[in-house]
């Protein structure tokens, strides 16, 4: 039997110890690895559920929970990580639709998920290093979760303007009230720092938070039904909205349907009649079709606001011309009289889909964008005048996602705001009711009525409270409908000020971190022993 020295003896009981150690920092590692992968998991799946159609909106409320709560174990580097995976299992969730499209691919799919996750990865990170050096937090980083979606709605031809907490409240016409008070970006706010006083008050197992959370949810619900009115108004344009749902007719087809769903609408005493986008194909260089539309203008006595590209939506329809010609995406107006106004050129293109970002720059592989389309945006925002006065603010598709263009509109006196689109692209899948989603913001914040026609549906009204007055669904179905619109002439405090109150809650939380950070310093100086 070997007899071990006592070196030896400290030596094995070090090497025991160290195989000890790693053995439980491999399982700690494994089970923290586990615990962040779940909260990511179930975060993702509440937004997911959360944003319309679900009707599940109220689950914005807590989806980030989970996810703040596994980052805040983790260091700032590993909660960017994190950050990125709940980015792209959530937006994957959300816009599962993208794969309807035909040349959509995986490696599209990871470079847009990929980047579109980096500003959850830098929310997580700064969450947690707040945190870790036990700074002021709940407040900032709300205020930080609206600052990075501001920053990815402004980041030029890679602008996207995706905001699902506060798409997901939609449906809660109260709460949708804020949008007036300060935008889409207000509801945010709110909803996040919601969520972030819930993971206050479980780490602090107090109820404190808890109870001041839902006296500000109850609180904001009782002034938004105080603000809205019992009835809306009469008075006002009757307005047809004719939805085709025609997207694979003939060109001959598609105008005898038009022509067919007009005339039924012209009976029912419409003023105006609203075709949706793309409804006509190649409008500006076809005299032949020009003379059509007028005519059936001439027939019902009543002018028509239509929409035609050059091509169709994505490249679809364009055939093998889609990467070589130049196209527009325009609107009209055509009056009984044969006269007309416009076109107004859309100003917001969609990023690879009716343009190249950077193209001038930048030749983008045919693996990655197999059709490359070269569309010409417009400058001049989309005013129609009728005969009577009233003031029309156009806007083509995706454009409703944009609140600076519906603020140009309403500052050049639009009564209201007409929407031209066509979700055809995408069948019977959620992304036409994520679309609607952000015009029912538009019309609350700038208290403007807004009028959707959808090629394909669901075409809507909205009143200037958010309210959907009428929805024709389900998609896919050819409707038509005429409603009067009643015009409110209110100027909303965000219509005044805009997000002037994001800019002073930023200054404030960075205030508060510094004050904090001074306290701190001031009173380690103060303590420290002299030696």
């Amino acid at each position: 039997m070997q007899i071990l020295s006592a070196p030896e003896i400290a030596t094995a009981g070090s090497n025991a110890a160290d195989r000890v150690w790693n053995r439980w920092a491999r399982s700690a590692r494994r089970v923290n690895l586990l615990r962040g992968m779940a909260g990511v998991a179930v975060s993702a799946a509440f937004m997911t559920v959360a944003v319309p159609p679900s009707k599940w909106g109220p689950l914005a409320w807590v989806a980030l929970v989970p996810l703040v709560l596994v980052i805040q174990r983790e260091t700032p580097w590993r909660a960017g990580l994190l950050g990125i995976l709940f980015g792209v299992a959530s937006l994957a969730g959300m816009h599962a639709w993208l794969w309807q499209l035909p040349a959509f691919n995986v490696f599209d799919a990871v470079a847009l998920f990929g980047y579109l996750a980096i500003y959850p990865a830098l929310w997580c990170a700064a969450v947690t290093w707040l945190s870790r050096r036990r700074l002021p937090w709940v407040f900032p980083a709300a205020v930080l979760w609206v600052l990075l979606d501001w920053l990815r709605s402004h980041a030029g031809p890679l602008a996207l303007p995706w905001d699902p907490l506060a798409h997901s409240q939609t449906a809660d016409v109260p709460l949708l009230q804020l949008a007036a008070l300060g935008g889409a970006p207000l509801i945010t706010f709110a909803v996040c720092l919601g969520n972030l006083a819930i993971v206050r008050a479980w780490q602090q197992r107090s109820l404190h938070w808890l109870v001041w959370t839902v006296i500000g949810v109850v609180g904001i619900h009782l002034c938004g039904y105080l603000v809205i009115p019992a009835a809306s108004p009469s008075t006002g344009p009757r307005v047809a909205i004719i939805q085709p749902a025609d997207d694979n007719a003939s060109p001959a087809a598609k105008l005898e349907l038009l022509r067919s769903l007009t005339r039924r609408a012209a009976s029912a005493r419409a003023d105006l009649i609203i075709w949706p986008e793309s409804a006509v194909d190649g409008y500006a260089f076809n005299r032949v079709l020009q003379g059509n539309v007028a005519d059936i203008a001439r027939a019902v006595n009543t002018p028509i606001l239509f929409g035609s590209a050059d091509f169709g939506k994505f490249a679809k329809s364009a055939g093998a011309d889609a990467g070589r010609g130049e196209f527009k995406n325009q609107a009209y107006l055509v009056f009984p009289d044969g006269s007309r106004q416009g076109p107004y050129t859309k100003n917001r293109l969609v990023p690879f889909g009716e343009f190249m970002p950077f193209e001038n720059h930048v030749e983008w592989p045919r693996w990655l964008v197999r059709r490359q389309l070269h569309g010409i945006a417009g400058e001049a925002p989309g005013l129609f005048r009728l005969r009577d006065g009233t003031t029309l603010g156009v806007v083509i598709c995706w454009e409703n996602y944009f609140s600076d263009l519906a603020n140009r509109l309403v500052r050049h006196d639009a009564a209201m705001i007409v929407q031209l689109s066509n979700d055809a692209d995408f069948g019977a899948s959620t992304e036409p009711d994520q679309h609607n989603a952000a015009s029912i913001l538009r019309a609350v914040e700038y208290g403007r009525p807004w009028v959707q026609a959808s090629a394909n549906g669901p075409s809507m009204l909205v009143d200037a409270h958010g309210k959907i007055i009428e929805s024709l669904g389900p998609i896919g179905t050819t409707r038509s409908t005429v409603r009067t619109v009643s015009l409110v002439g209110t100027t909303t405090i965000y219509e005044r000020f805009g997000l002037l109150w994001l800019w002073l809650a930023s200054v404030t939380a960075l205030i508060w971190i510094a004050f904090t950070t001074y306290l701190r310093k001031e009173n380690e100086y103060e303590y420290t022993p002299i030696p």
